[in-house]
Formats: C-alpha cells, sequence, structure tokens
C-alpha cells in the first residue's frame, strides 16, 4: 500500500527579510488559542481573567526555557559537553514534556505568589488543563509540517512517504509520523473536551483528566519513534508518560469536591 500523505518540506513565508516557518507560525497560533481559551474558563468561573494573559506568559517563558533545558539534557547530552553554551540557546531544540513541566513549575510559582485564595488557585490550573489540548493541536500540527518526530516504516494510510534517502542511503518511503498521528488524538482530545464541558465539573477534574487520558497514549506513540534517544529500551518521552500519569491519578485523588471551576460552556 502507498503512503496516503505525500512528503512535503516544511512551508516557509517571507514578509520582506523576515522568514516564518509554518512550526512557529502554528505554535504561536496555540499560544493564542489557549490563552484565549483558558481566560474564558476563568472568566465563566467567576474571577476577573485580565491577570490570567500575565500568568499565561509567565508560565510559557519558564516552559520554554525548560522545553529547551530538559531536550539537551535527556535528546542530546553529548551535545552539551561539546558546547556549553547550548544551554543559552533555547531556540536550539525544545522537549514538549520539558514544557510541561516547566508550564507547571511557572503555574505554581506565580498562583503561590499573585493568588492568595486555593480556590482561585484550582480555578487557574484547571482552566489551563482544559485549554491546553486546543493549543497543542496547533503545535503538534506544527511539529507535522515541520516532520520533527518521523517513526518506524510503515504502510498504515496515514504515513508520510519520506524521500528515497530522507533517513540515509537508500532510507525513506512510507513512515509513521508521530506529529500528525498526535495531533488527531489531540483533535478527538479537544471534541471530548468541548462535550464534558457542557456540564459542570469540580474543581480540579480537567487538570486531572489531561494527563490520565494523554500520557498512555503519549507512551504508546513513542514507541514507534526513530530518532529519540533511549534510556534501557525507552525513550526520555515515555519515563515522563509514567510519571505524569502518576501525576494526573494523584490530581484525581486530592482534588477539591465541593466547588466547580466553570459554568458549562
Amino acid at each position: 500500500m502507498l503512503a496516503a500523505i505525500p512528503y512535503f518540506p516544511q512551508p516557509t513565508f517571507r514578509i520582506g527579510p523576515l522568514t516564518l516557518h509554518s512550526f512557529g507560525m502554528l505554535v504561536a497560533t496555540g499560544i493564542l488559542v489557549g490563552t484565549w481559551i483558558g481566560g474564558r474558563r476563568v472568566r465563566k468561573a467567576g474571577l476577573d481573567p485580565e491577570p490570567f494573559g500575565d500568568y499565561a506568559l509567565f508560565m510559557l517563558v519558564i516552559a520554554f526555557i525548560s522545553a529547551h533545558v530538559l531536550e539537551i539534557l535527556f535528546y542530546r547530552p553529548e551535545a552539551l559537553l561539546d558546547d556549553p553554551l547550548l544551554l543559552l540557546r533555547v531556540w536550539d531544540g525544545i522537549s514538549s514534556y520539558g514544557g510541561f513541566v516547566g508550564a507547571i513549575l511557572g503555574a505554581l510559582i506565580w498562583t503561590r505568589r499573585n493568588l492568595p485564595d486555593r480556590r482561585a488557585r484550582w480555578i487557574y490550573f484547571d482552566a489551563t488543563a482544559y485549554a491546553l489540548p486546543f493549543g497543542w493541536l496547533f503545535g503538534r500540527l506544527g511539529c507535522f509540517t515541520a516532520h520533527d518526530h518521523p517513526g518506524i516504516a510503515s504502510n498504515f494510510p496515514l504515513a508520510v512517504d519520506f524521500p528515497p534517502d530522507y533517513f540515509g542511503p537508500g532510507q525513506g518511503g512510507p513512515h509513521l509520523d508521530l506529529g500528525l498521528l498526535e495531533a488527531i488524538y489531540t483533535f478527538f482530545l479537544c471534541l471530548l473536551f468541548l462535550a464534558l464541558g457542557r456540564k459542570r465539573r469540580p474543581l480540579g477534574f480537567y487538570l486531572a483528566i489531561l494527563p490520565i487520558l494523554y500520557a498512555p497514549v503519549r507512551f504508546f506513540f513513542d514507541e514507534f519513534r526513530i530518532v529519540d534517544r533511549r534510556y534501557l529500551g525507552l525513550t526520555p518521552g515515555q519515563y515522563f508518560s509514567v510519571a505524569f500519569l502518576v501525576i494526573g491519578l494523584w490530581v484525581w485523588r486530592v482534588r477539591p469536591r465541593e466547588d466547580t471551576a466553570a459554568e458549562p460552556t
């Protein structure tokens, strides 16, 4: 069976001397969409949505720094030995779970400093978790357009037909593209969240179910990656998936149960 999707190079757009890549444009779009949806959730919960923008900005700065640092440490540690200044070039490689770790740290720091009310903190956390899939969808579409996460050779209809020598001499043809597969899963996750959002949910509901729904699927998808470093047979993403699943189950156990996070959407 031939691959259903022909390979295409990452689209670029020129505006004067500036060259924009589809990956960066889609990630930026995802950030804007996620921040807007999160702000709406905060407003529906009865809080002033204005500070949510500052919260999102702080969280994103920490997230991008963490995404770069953990990408180097876990995926390219040998590159750090060759060039220690690589850690300072935050644009040179990012990892998704590294971003999640940074986002969690940023959210905890900002809310602790600016939201003394415990209920308000849970509202912000839940709004972030609800909004994340909608922004993540654009981010993974960006990964797909850049073909950042190639997978094993496959005749699956959604495989991408890479050029003959893309992975080395004589190594090309139909391969899975994990960016595309995760984007498709995230799309259905967005539909699920829209359906769940039609009813009031307890505080912490989305903060718990997001990692519970995402981590096992990510663990499964990572098994098909072919360029990621592995430790004892597993990718860094798979180890983080296990950790995030545990966190999701823990949040489900300790979340408040007497209040709701937002009115139905």
